[in-house]
């Protein structure tokens, strides 16, 4: 019987099985409710915009002069910001390297004038540890017998939340493992942990701006 939890009164985890194998696993599927609030979707587009051409000068007027970081003292603003990502004159790449993905994984609006992504954050259900899972961010996403392209494929999963179990997160390959206590090699870039990047962006006197650019487990400051 498929298992069904309600996440901001939106069904969104189901139960599915491989139709080829005993294969049963949790998926995650993508979620974008930016469209939804034409004023928001149009703020955002700007600031991926700036994002997608590597724009510092572009990117910071779109960010909180409050926006935190972590959840430390020394956490917040733009010069926490800068310190974080190493942010030397136009050199940002590590900044960078946290947002590009942050564009391509959609997100909800938590509260009326707030929106936080990407949905792996948001959606993630709490009764599985965000420490040993991660999600599937794509659609028949091959695992494979060893980290190589080149290896047999023993599966796929799609947006499926795996187990992962040995901490092997190499630079492109992560090893993983089924529900039926299989192992196998899944590309890195096809996996996102909840506790990864994660943005939240708020409207306050009218203006949207980007208030949270935060990794790690949540807590008060970063939910």
């Amino acid at each position: 019987m498929a298992r069904i939890w309600l996440s901001c009164g939106i069904l969104i985890l189901v139960s599915t099985a491989f139709a080829s194998s005993r294969f049963v696993s949790h998926q995650l599927l993508p979620v974008d409710e930016a469209p939804s609030r034409p004023d928001f979707f149009n703020f955002r587009k700007q600031v991926f915009e700036s994002i997608e051409k590597r724009d510092l000068n572009g990117f910071k007027k779109w960010v909180s002069p409050e926006v935190w970081v972590g959840t430390g003292p020394e956490s917040q603003g733009w010069e926490a910001l800068s310190r974080r990502f190493q942010i030397e004159d136009k050199n940002a790449q590590p900044l960078w390297n946290a947002l590009v993905p942050l564009t391509k994984l959609g997100g909800r609006f938590v509260q009326a004038n707030r929106f936080c992504g990407p949905y792996v954050f948001t959606d993630w259900p709490t009764q599985m540890d965000g420490a040993q899972y991660a999600a599937v961010i794509g659609d028949s996403v091959n695992i494979r017998k060893q980290a190589s392209s080149s290896s047999p494929v023993v599966r796929q999963a799609s947006y499926h939340i795996v187990r992962v179990p040995f901490g092997e997160w190499f630079e492109k390959w992560v090893r993983i493992e089924t529900p039926s206590g299989r192992s196998g090699y899944i590309a890195g870039q096809y996996l996102r942990n909840p506790y990864d990047y994660r943005f939240c962006f708020e409207k306050n006197n009218g203006h949207w701006t980007l208030t949270h650019l935060i990794a790690g487990k949540p807590d008060s400051k970063s939910q």
